[in-house]
């Protein structure tokens, strides 16, 4: 699939979402212009954390060791995600996986694997957006990836409060592969982070399925 998005984009080539030139979706030009590596942070509380770890209190409820951040969920990076969630672009997820690229941290034994998006989602888009991003990091990481959860439900995160939304979660995931899990180092990939509730709900699963260690990887934060 990722070489016939290649194809589509040589025959008939979009427009950079930064300057508008014809040519991939975001050039290199506006790749370097538009983003700059952002601080290390915990995500849950937002305060500056050595290799994006979640910190202590944070990870009472976010069970992740650390989830490493490219951008913050706004300009172009929001037009990014947008183009390949709404618009169904598939061509966004190469710049969105080769931004990520850098924040991947390999060691023996470590897996990608995507959030399953929610099935009504696939249905209507023709295609899994967390998965193909997760296939274009692959190939941009050489680290190997894995589908190793399955989603239940087309639950949507309604409510205002982070615990509403994880109460939502809790029973969304289901381990598959167990033999593939137990002793890895899982890193999760998502587009964006908002409250955490899904992360966490997919870090709980894959640690009781015996991950070794379970982080994270995602494009955007929302601000």
């Amino acid at each position: 699939m990722i070489h016939i998005d290649s194809l589509i984009e040589h025959i008939a080539p979009h427009s950079c979402l930064g300057c508008g030139r014809n040519g991939p979706l975001l050039c290199s030009t506006c790749s370097d212009e538009y983003f700059e590596q952002i601080q290390p942070r915990c995500v849950g509380c937002k305060r500056l954390s050595d290799h994006f770890k979640v910190c202590t209190n944070c990870r009472s409820w976010l069970p992740l060791q650390s989830v490493r951040v490219s951008a913050n969920y706004e300009g172009i990076a929001e037009a990014l995600v947008h183009s390949l969630k709404f618009d169904c672009r598939r061509a966004a997820a190469g710049p969105i996986a080769q931004l990520m690229a850098s924040q991947i941290v390999d060691s023996d034994g470590t897996l990608l694997c995507p959030i399953p998006t929610a099935p009504s989602r696939v249905r209507q888009r023709g295609f899994d957006h967390a998965l193909h991003i997760t296939k274009r990091l692959s190939r941009h990481t050489k680290v190997p990836y894995q589908q190793l959860l399955r989603r239940h439900t087309n639950v949507r995160q309604l409510g205002a409060s982070r615990l509403n939304r994880i109460r939502q979660m809790e029973r969304e995931f289901e381990a598959i592969k167990q033999g593939e899990i137990k002793g890895k180092h899982v890193i999760l990939v998502d587009d964006v982070f908002t409250t955490g509730a899904t992360l966490s709900a997919a870090a709980k699963v894959l640690r009781k399925a015996g991950a070794r260690r379970v982080s994270a990887v995602v494009f955007a934060q929302k601000v």
